[in-house]
């Protein structure tokens, strides 16, 4: 799977629910990390404060020059080797771009060093998984739209990766990309365990445990990930 392609239309939606419920509002400055054209930093602009700085960065000079919005300036410039002060940047954002880095260490590196002490970075990794999907009651939502962590350690690689880099407080979210245009809680809900989620059920009684009606065999299916860490605090 592509992940560039599959993180366009028609997940594009999907993906940027997914991405403002892991990331905390307020930032003064933000970093898109390998923006590309900088297309998806208009999201990451609308959290932020009014005034806030916002930058979309890549290495790529020919998608930067693709846009322009008020509001966001662009870099070109090299992750490896970020342009930015020590602890300057709230929110940085990487999209589908981590497993490009020639040094992906360092890269994490860079963003540890750009971070202020409680700054967040958001990481979106799309990819074939194994998973053992969960089927609900019909007709039960959620009575929480905020996912739980995925069942069967699905993203643990990723959260490993974080906390040898020396994040805390690491999160993952993990969406089922299947039914383009469906509500986010129905690509979350899938691969999450029972316990983890209180449904609302067709009769409206809520606060119900969540009971999957059956645990699938593992199958490799299409995931987003949404992978948090906090730079420590002292």
């Amino acid at each position: 799977m592509n992940d560039y392609a599959v993180l366009h239309e028609p997940y594009a939606e999907l993906l940027r629910v997914a991405l403002r419920q892991a990331s905390p509002e307020g930032a003064v400055v933000a970093l898109d990390l390998a923006a590309g054209d900088g297309h998806k930093t208009a999201w990451l602009a609308a959290i932020g404060q009014p005034g806030a700085w916002v930058l979309a960065l890549d290495h790529d000079r020919t998608q930067i020059a693709c846009r322009k919005s008020s509001g966001v300036a662009y870099l070109v410039a090299d992750a490896h080797r970020l342009p930015l002060g020590t602890a300057q940047v709230d929110l940085i954002w990487c999209i589908a771009a981590l497993h490009l880095f020639a040094d992906r260490a360092g890269v994490l590196d860079e963003i540890q060093r750009t971070l202020r002490p409680g700054g967040t970075v958001v990481l979106a990794v799309a990819g074939d998984y194994w998973v053992r999907r969960r089927t609900w009651p019909a007709g039960s939502v959620p009575t929480d739209r905020h996912p739980p962590p995925p069942a069967d350690d699905l993203g643990g690689t990723l959260r490993c990766t974080l906390e040898t880099s020396g994040f805390a407080d690491v999160q993952i979210a993990a969406y089922l990309l299947e039914a383009a245009g469906q509500a986010v809680e129905f690509a979350w809900m899938p691969l999450v365990d029972a316990g983890t989620v209180q449904l609302k059920t067709a009769s409206g009684a809520t606060g119900v445990p969540g009971l999957p009606v059956n645990i699938g065999e593992p199958e490799i299916a299409s995931i987003l990930l949404i992978v948090s860490g906090r730079k420590r605090v002292g």
